[in-house]
C-alpha cells in the first residue's frame, strides 16, 4: 500500500515533534491506515463525533466544520498545542481531558500509526490511531478501558476543543511524556581582536652627499 501526501505530512509531523520529549519516531502501518479510513468514512457520512468502540488502538480524531484544505501539520499542531495545559511531574495528572491529544502524540511506547482522512461536503474528519495506545497499563486509575480517545473541533480559523474520554488508565512512567528538551544556549560570541597597530614607516635614508670634483 502507498501512502498518501496526507497521511505522510501527518507522520512526519509527530516524527519532528516526539524527538523534543525522548520519544521515538513513529512508521505508518498499512493495515492501520485502513482501519482508521474505515471509521473516517463511517463519521463522515453521518458528520458525527463518535469514537469506535472497543478500539484496540489510541485514537485522535479532529473535524474541520467549513474548510476542507487542512494540512496534516496543523491537525498534529492542533492536538500538541495541549502541552501548554500538561502537568509535568505529576505523577498521573488530573487533567486528562485537556491534554489526552498531546499525551497520545508523544507517548513513548507508541511505535505505529494508521491515518484517515473523508469529506463530506465542507466537513472534513481526520482519525488517527496509535499502537501500542496512550495509557495502557491497570485501569486502577478512573477505572475503565485502557486507552483515551480525544476529539478535536475546527471551525473556521477558531479551534473548539472536546474531549471524548472512554476510559482512563493509570500512566506508566516510562511511557509518560518528558518535558520539552531545553535549547541549547548559544556560545558566546567571541571578543574581536584589536587590529595590530600599523609599523611606523622607516625613515628614508638620508642621501650621501655628493663627492667633491677633484681639481
Amino acid at each position: 500500500m502507498s501512502f498518501t501526501a496526507f497521511q505522510l505530512e501527518v507522520l512526519e509531523r509527530h516524527n519532528v515533534l516526539r524527538p523534543k520529549h525522548s520519544a521515538a519516531p513513529l512508521q505508518l502501518d498499512a493495515g492501520m491506515c485502513q482501519y482508521a479510513q474505515e471509521w473516517a468514512n463511517y463519521i463522515a457520512s453521518r458528520n458525527v463525533m463518535q469514537h469506535r468502540s472497543n478500539n484496540k488502538y489510541g485514537e485522535n480524531i479532529y473535524a474541520s466544520f467549513g474548510r476542507t484544505n487542512i494540512s496534516g501539520t496543523e491537525v498534529v499542531n492542533a492536538w500538541y498545542n495541549e502541552i501548554k495545559y500538561y502537568r509535568f511531574g505529576a505523577a498521573n495528572p488530573s487533567n486528562f481531558s485537556q491534554v489526552g491529544h498531546f499525551t497520545q502524540v508523544v507517548w513513548k511506547k507508541s511505535r505505529s500509526i494508521g491515518v484517515g482522512i473523508a469529506i463530506n461536503g465542507k466537513n472534513v474528519y481526520v482519525v488517527c490511531n496509535y499502537d501500542p495506545p496512550a495509557f495502557l497499563g491497570a485501569a486502577a486509575f478512573l477505572g475503565a478501558a485502557a486507552f483515551f480517545g480525544a476529539v478535536a473541533f475546527l471551525a473556521g480559523a477558531a479551534a473548539f476543543f472536546g474531549f471524548g474520554a472512554f476510559g482512563l488508565a493509570a500512566a506508566t512512567a516510562a511511557a509518560k511524556p518528558k518535558a520539552p528538551k531545553p535549547k541549547k544556549a548559544a556560545a558566546p560570541a567571541k571578543k574581536a581582536t584589536a587590529p595590530k597597530k600599523a609599523a611606523a614607516p622607516k625613515k628614508a635614508a638620508a642621501p650621501k652627499k655628493a663627492a667633491a670634483a677633484k681639481k
